[in-house]
C-alpha cells in the first residue's frame, strides 16, 4: 500500500482555508493571547503576558543597574530603586490583527514637597527620575522619608534623567522581541518620546 501525502497535504491546506476553521483557528488564537486559555510547553506560544513580565523583568534590571551617588547626573538612590520596583500589567486585548498589554507602575508615585507651605511635590517620581528635571530654585525642607527618618535637606537645581525605561525599551527590543514577537513598545507621554 502506498499514501499520496502531497495529496492529503493538498485537501489539508484546503481544508485550514476554509471559512469555518479560518475562524476556528482564530478564536483559539484569540483564546491564547487573550490569557483565557493557558498552554504549557517548550513549543507553547509567547503571550503578550509573557512579554509584559519580561519586560518588568528587564526594567528592574535597568533601574538597579542606575544605582549610584551621582544624583544630579541621573543615577537613583536605593529608595528611588524600592520606590520604583512595585510593576504589574493590565490584561491583554486586541485591535485589529494585534495584540496589546499595558505595563506600569504599581506603587504611589506621589512625592510630598519637602516644602509643603510652597509647593504641591510631585504627581509621579517615576517620570521625574526617567526624565530628570530643571528647577528655577533650590528649596530647603524637612524630608521625613530619608533612611527612614527625617532630614533637613537641599534639593537639586538640575537633574538629568535616568532614562531607565528607554533604556529597558532598547534592551527588549534588542534581546526579546522577535522570542516574544513584540512589534513595538510605546511609552506614555509623561516618560518621554522614545527615539530609535
Amino acid at each position: 500500500m502506498s499514501v499520496d501525502w502531497s495529496r492529503i497535504l493538498s485537501k489539508a491546506e484546503r481544508v485550514m482555508e476554509t471559512p469555518n476553521v479560518k475562524k476556528k483557528v482564530n478564536e483559539m488564537v484569540d483564546n491564547i493571547m487573550l490569557g483565557r486559555v493557558d498552554v504549557f510547553g517548550k513549543d507553547a506560544p509567547k503571550t503578550p503576558e509573557d512579554a509584559a513580565f519580561k519586560l518588568i523583568e528587564v526594567l528592574h534590571k535597568t533601574i538597579k543597574s542606575c544605582i549610584g551617588d551621582d544624583y544630579a547626573n541621573g543615577k537613583l538612590s536605593e529608595l528611588a530603586y524600592d520606590a520604583l520596583y512595585e510593576l504589574d500589567c493590565g490584561k491583554p486585548y486586541r485591535i485589529g490583527d494585534k495584540y496589546y498589554i499595558t505595563v506600569y507602575f504599581n506603587s504611589d508615585l506621589h512625592r510630598d514637597s519637602i516644602v509643603p507651605e510652597k509647593y504641591d511635590g510631585i504627581d509621579n517620581i517615576a517620570a521625574l527620575l526617567n526624565n530628570g528635571y530643571s528647577a528655577n530654585d533650590v528649596v530647603f525642607g524637612i524630608w521625613g522619608k530619608h533612611n527612614g527618618e527625617s532630614a533637613h535637606i537641599m534639593s537639586l537645581m538640575f537633574r538629568d534623567g535616568a532614562n531607565f525605561m528607554q533604556q529597558s525599551i532598547v534592551d527588549f527590543m534588542g534581546n526579546y522581541a522577535s522570542e516574544y514577537n513584540v512589534t513595538k513598545i510605546e511609552l506614555s507621554d509623561e516618560y518621554g518620546v522614545r527615539t530609535d
